[in-house]
């Protein structure tokens, strides 16, 4: 089976002539990414955006030597007891 497949391959690849330079240039162009227009109105906050910018001053008052995941699982921990009540 592999004896034929390469006897097969060996026949095709005599015909075989690789594509140029200039082909390859045409088939693939790659798209320019748009510029983003900095007077182009910012995506709307969230409710936990504001939650946080408001709670996460206090929170590193309380605990300044927190780390960032600290600081982040006591804000969940916040919201969820403000959810709840």
């Amino acid at each position: 089976m592999a004896r034929k497949d390469k006897k097969r391959y060996q026949k095709a690849m005599e015909d075989y002539t690789p594509p140029s330079d200039d082909e390859e240039d045409t088939k693939s162009k790659k798209t320019t990414k748009k510029k983003k227009d900095p007077n182009a109105p910012k995506a709307a906050k969230n409710p936990y955006t504001y939650f946080c910018q408001a709670n996460r001053p206090k929170l590193l008052e309380k605990h300044p030597q927190a780390s960032f995941t600290e600081i982040v699982s006591n804000m969940l921990e916040l919201i969820v007891i403000f959810t709840l009540v």
